[in-house]
């Protein structure tokens, strides 16, 4: 995809500030997750990343027309998003699941070498959380310069079903590219 360069946004489920906003509808590029729970009908999107295919998110916007990013669990899940325009593939390993080559978050994080193995997709339940995997995948691609992190926070201490989840500080610890712009709110909405 050709806005994936320079600086681009990465929108998370988690709350938003209404200057935040601002910031975000100025990005050349913008990258949204999922159900997208804070996204207002109208507001930017240029790229649906995705663990599950969403058709259609009812009353926002028809996802079938915009670009994804799919996160796999299983390789034939990929039959899942052919309505959709996938311009990245994923695998995502999770405890028992099928094996993926590239089974590590951030691999050139020092974080990685710890023996409590924070980085293998296959340390948690349901290995990393699709936003874990996408920023991972966004930091070491060459074009992109810049980061910008919204809606984003690793606060659920009750869920460590995902490893960024259990190690909240992994993602802010090895993403270099990655601008973190704190949410009002520690939960989500």
């Amino acid at each position: 995809m050709d806005c994936l360069q320079g600086e681009i946004s990465v929108v998370g489920n988690g709350p938003l500030k209404e200057e935040d906003r601002v910031q975000i509808e100025q990005s050349s590029c913008v990258v949204r997750f999922n159900d997208l729970k804070n996204y207002r009908k109208g507001e930017k999107i240029d790229i649906h990343a995705m663990r599950s295919p969403f058709s259609t998110i009812t009353g926002s916007v028809n996802m079938t027309s915009c670009p994804a990013i799919a996160v796999i669990e299983q390789p034939q899940q990929i039959k899942d998003y052919q309505n959709h325009d996938v311009i990245m593939t994923i695998g995502a390993q999770i405890q028992g699941g099928s094996k993926f080559d590239d089974t590590t978050l951030f691999p050139d994080c020092d974080r990685c070498s710890e023996s409590s193995r924070p980085c293998e997709h296959s340390s948690s339940r349901y290995g990393p959380s699709t936003g874990g995997i996408v920023l991972s995948e966004l930091d070491k691609m060459p074009n992109i310069t810049t980061i910008h992190v919204y809606g984003m926070n690793w606060n659920n201490y009750e869920n460590d079903n995902h490893i960024d989840f259990k190690y909240p500080t992994l993602v802010s610890d090895c993403c270099k590219k990655c601008v973190f712009h704190p949410t009002f709110s520690s939960k989500y909405t």
